[in-house]
């Protein structure tokens, strides 16, 4: 997530390496504003389109509905 880090299990992270087949769940508060990569660092896999791009819109300004916190 390039831009703005993450919290997993407690500690604030700006990548994480994941196994084949395995998936996580990770949590942004972010806070950096503007539009950022979220990409996967191996080659074969970026080549083939694995990346994709979100943006940070500055607090308050947000043309989305918020989420639920359910």
């Amino acid at each position: 997530m390039h831009g703005n880090g993450f919290n997993f299990h407690g500690s604030n992270l700006a990548s994480k390496s994941l196994n084949d087949g395995n998936m996580m769940t990770l949590q942004m508060t972010a806070t950096a504003t503007g539009i950022w990569q979220a990409i996967c660092h191996v080659n074969d896999h970026l080549s083939a389109g694995m990346d994709g791009l979100y943006q940070v819109y500055p607090k308050g300004d947000c043309p989305l509905d918020k989420l639920s916190e359910n």
